[in-house]
């Protein structure tokens, strides 16, 4: 799936995802051009690679670093 910059700002803005930054209250974030995969482990002992994982963009605080993610099928749950 691929998804616009307007797309992801707009559905993060319909989402109600447009608070300051949770760490400085900063209002300027960057946009990663690049999507995150999240995997999903079964226990704490092992690391599995290449099953289930969460897709997430991430916004990047410009004052501070901190880093959101917000999970692609929560923001576009119509599309696969």
């Amino acid at each position: 799936m691929n998804f616009t910059r307007e797309e992801i700002v707009n559905a993060l803005q319909r989402k109600g995802a447009t608070n300051p930054c949770a760490k400085c209250s900063g209002n300027d974030f960057i946009l990663e051009d690049d999507y995150f995969r999240h995997d999903i482990q079964n226990n704490t002992t092992s690391i599995s690679i290449g099953g289930q994982a969460i897709m997430s963009f991430g916004l990047v605080c410009s004052n501070c670093g901190n880093i959101t993610f917000h999970a692609v099928k929560a923001l576009f749950p119509d599309r696969e």
